[in-house]
């Protein structure tokens, strides 16, 4: 990027911005701090090759992130051989941290196993107005921020996260042994329409508030609670459309009522039983779960025949089957 960017104080579209190797030498190559000074910055902002980055937390201070109220969008992408982003990743995004009326963050090739103390610790604070999160390539990530405490945000995209095991964490969320009263007026992702879930290996649990179908049809604690009409559902109230593949350790399904959409790819056996319990029950505690699925899509899936009356039973209007010889 041309150094003399920095002067363009009242520039206000700058979609892209690329951190050039060795900018550090180079007059007419600029590192992140160029953009000090260009707070009127609208629309997206996408910062590529941070790996480029060696003076990371001075650099990304002085990018002055937090001053940019403008900027709707934040996308940063590391580019790298190497996963381990080590201690530099951390410090370069602790140092990003973006304005408040912010409405989308994505990032990719994050390499780090936990993410900066304002995505951590404040996220709900500081980035209130989120409505749309994606992380993607963040191959070390163990741990995710708590966005399901977040009161705007509608899609959450979480792609290649090959580490991590859990989509909240114990610290962020209350026991499923809370009484009701602790658990009333806690909603878990409230506005959230749309959930993607790809390639996550070792994801194996949903939030500890959801109401989960085993291959059992048992539920959790939860259940009892919804029984006594103390609490309804905690979790997804308002999920639309999910998306499920490449999810090998994932084996049950949350009570979804208002899903339209459901897409599942290559996931095991006991999933796919988890659906069809789910279909199969007639309990109250299921009674209103997927009754407004309108689409349904399996595809390359292990396991027992899927039937043909899958569909009806759900009343959907769009069944299909991808990916397998046998259908009864």
């Amino acid at each position: 990027m041309p150094s003399g960017l920095v002067h363009l104080t009242s520039l206000q579209t700058l979609p892209r911005f690329i951190v050039g190797e060795n900018f550090s030498n180079s007059k007419l190559i600029g590192g992140p701090s160029v953009l000090n000074s260009l707070n009127f910055l609208r629309g997206e902002l996408r910062i590529e090759h941070l790996e480029h980055v060696k003076n990371a937390t001075s650099e990304s201070k002085e990018a002055n992130m937090k001053g940019k109220q403008y900027l709707q969008a934040l996308r940063l992408y590391w580019y790298r051989e190497d996963d381990d982003g080590g201690d530099a990743d951390d410090a370069l995004l602790e140092g990003l941290q973006p304005h408040q009326n912010l409405k989308e963050l994505h990032l990719c090739g994050y390499g780090c196993v936990r993410f900066s103390s304002w995505l951590m610790a404040s996220m709900v604070t500081l980035l209130p107005n989120l409505v749309k999160i994606t992380f993607e390539s963040c191959v070390r990530c163990q741990h995710l921020p708590p966005f399901g405490q977040l009161p705007f945000l509608k899609v959450l995209e979480l792609y290649i996260l090959t580490a991590l095991e859990y989509i909240d964490d114990d610290n962020t969320s209350p026991s499923s042994s809370n009484s009701a009263s602790e658990a009333r007026g806690c909603l878990f992702f409230p506005s959230l329409k749309e959930l993607k879930l790809y390639e996550l290996p070792l994801l194996k649990e949903w939030p500890r508030e959801v109401v989960i179908v085993n291959n059992y049809g048992s539920t959790t604690a939860i259940a009892a609670l919804q029984q006594q009409q103390e609490v309804s559902l905690l979790s997804f109230p308002c999920l639309t459309t999910l998306n499920i593949k490449d999810c090998p350790s994932l084996t049950s399904m949350p009570l979804l009522p208002n899903l339209e959409e459901l897409m599942i790819e290559n996931v095991t056996e006991k999933l796919l039983q988890s659906l069809m319990m789910v279909a199969a029950t007639n309990s109250s505690t299921t009674s209103s779960s997927l009754a407004r699925l309108k689409s349904l899509r399996i595809s390359s899936c292990p396991g027992p025949r899927i039937s043909k009356g899958f569909g009806m039973v759900f009343c959907i209007p769009s069944f299909g089957v991808f990916g397998r010889k046998e259908i009864e």
